[in-house]
């Protein structure tokens, strides 16, 4: 049974007159007046046709909205800037009223005994399911609590009446929901999303109520495209590679804790980002010495001493901890908190300690919830320099009781055995990376081996 929006009493008496100011309205304004306009299509009691004519009428205007959206997401940080927050918002509400007029759409249609009309709506309902999901985990936000049960609703009912006879876009719904994606950058979440597309043939739906998911050829495939990514070593295939092994670290078992986590207290200081975190670590310095003395290089460190201080610490909740990490709560002005961020945290009265956001999710307000993994128990500042040209980049040195000293560089620098000095406070050695130990979407910790 279709979980639908409870009918209104009456339709607006100016519904029609506001459809067709919005038709002539320009992106900006569609995306803040179509959700509003489609939860009331869903809702209205019109007859069923002219539902559909007015949903068909404002496709295009959906299509320009969501793509301006989009654009606002692609411009600003999702985790600092409000207008990005707001704009997630609306796309979320866009989605979902999308879907609310095809799920009443569809339930009209049964009603009607009218198959023909029931399976051209149930097709596109299950493409809008699609949308509803990505502008939810997307805006790292929780999907709305009657989603699964409508999807399995859907493809029960497009099974009745032989709509997506191989239930590809049911499958490819089924693995985007298997998958950790608060833990996924935004790239790799629309990554995941076109590519549940292109493998949901490699699926299998088993009985059940609902179907369980068949996932043992998709997991050869990943193995056998992870190991032909890695041979490529480009800064792309390891994005990619990265993707499919957390797929297929998700579709063995979903992460588990692996410790037993206690209910929080008070709060924690905390910085985000390589640049705000060296430059804390530094004592609130940019200038660093010792990083070579020609030209290029002085002008590098000039153009430190030029920088801004980075934002101040900010005070976050904590919400429960263990031996190993912590999730906050609260409101991070200026500290971009997101999946694979590099953080600083430290409890009152400790030294701070360096730890990578494991997960986010965010609020329709400016609240956030973040989990971090503890990484290192003390940082250090150093500047990684290439030994022929000079040039030198901010990084830190990651110390940890349970693992070996790594080295926290921004990007994808990683080259096995190119030389490099580590320069910092009492340090000027020459060493040799030796393997990534971790990575990102936006750094990586490598392991180096000391050398003359």
């Amino acid at each position: 049974m279709l979980l639908l929006p409870a009918l209104l009493s009456a339709t607006p008496p100016d519904f029609a007159l506001q459809c067709d100011d919005a038709l002539r309205s320009p992106p900006a304004v569609l995306s803040r007046t179509l959700p509003g306009l489609l939860e009331t299509l869903a809702a209205a009691p019109l007859p069923p046709v002219e539902r559909l004519n007015r949903y068909a009428a404002l496709q295009d205007a959906c299509a320009q909205a969501a793509e301006w959206l989009q654009g606002e997401l692609r411009l600003r940080e999702l985790s600092t800037a409000p207008r990005a927050r707001e704009a997630a918002w609306l796309a979320r509400r866009l989605a979902q009223g999308r879907l609310a007029v095809l799920l009443r759409a569809v339930d009209e249609a049964l009603r009607a005994h009218d198959s023909t009309r029931a399976s051209h709506v149930i097709g596109t309902a299950q493409l809008a399911m699609q949308d509803v999901a990505l502008a939810h985990l997307t805006g790292y936000h929780p999907l709305p609590d009657d989603f699964w049960d409508n999807a399995h609703a859907l493809h029960r009912l497009a099974g009745e009446l032989n709509v997506d006879a191989d239930a590809l876009a049911y499958k490819a719904l089924r693995l985007i929901g298997m998958v950790d994606t608060q833990r996924l950058s935004p790239a790799q979440q629309h990554k995941l999303a076109a590519l549940a597309v292109q493998v949901s043939p490699l699926l299998g739906l088993m009985p059940g109520t609902p179907p369980l998911l068949d996932t043992a050829a998709l997991a050869d495939w990943l193995r056998e495209r992870s190991l032909s990514l890695a041979r490529e070593g480009t800064a792309d295939a390891q994005d990619d590679a990265e993707l499919y092994q957390t797929l297929l670290t998700d579709l063995r078992s979903r992460p588990m804790r692996r410790e037993v986590r206690e209910r929080g207290r008070g709060s924690v200081e905390l910085v985000a980002g390589l640049a705000a975190c060296w430059h804390l670590a530094n004592g609130g310095r940019w200038h660093f010495p010792d990083t070579g003395h020609d030209e290029e290089e002085l002008e590098h460190r000039a153009r430190l001493l030029q920088r801004p201080a980075p934002a101040s610490p900010v005070n976050l909740t904590v919400v429960d901890l263990s031996g190993s990490g912590l999730s906050l709560a609260g409101s991070a002005p200026g500290h971009a908190l997101r999946a694979g961020e590099f953080v600083l945290w430290r409890a009152r009265g400790q030294n701070w300690q360096g730890a990578l956001v494991r997960w986010v999710r965010y609020g329709d307000d400016m609240d956030t919830r973040v989990g971090l993994e503890i990484v290192a128990r003390r940082v250090e500042p150093l500047m990684v320099v290439e030994p022929k040209s000079g040039r030198s980049q901010l990084a830190l040195s990651l110390e940890h009781p349970q693992h070996p000293p790594l080295v926290l560089l921004a990007g994808r620098v990683f080259n096995r055995l190119a030389p490099c000095l580590l320069v910092g406070h009492g340090v000027r050695a020459r060493a040799y990376p030796l393997r990534v130990a971790r990575q990102t979407p936006l750094y990586q910790l490598i392991e180096h081996r000391a050398g003359a």
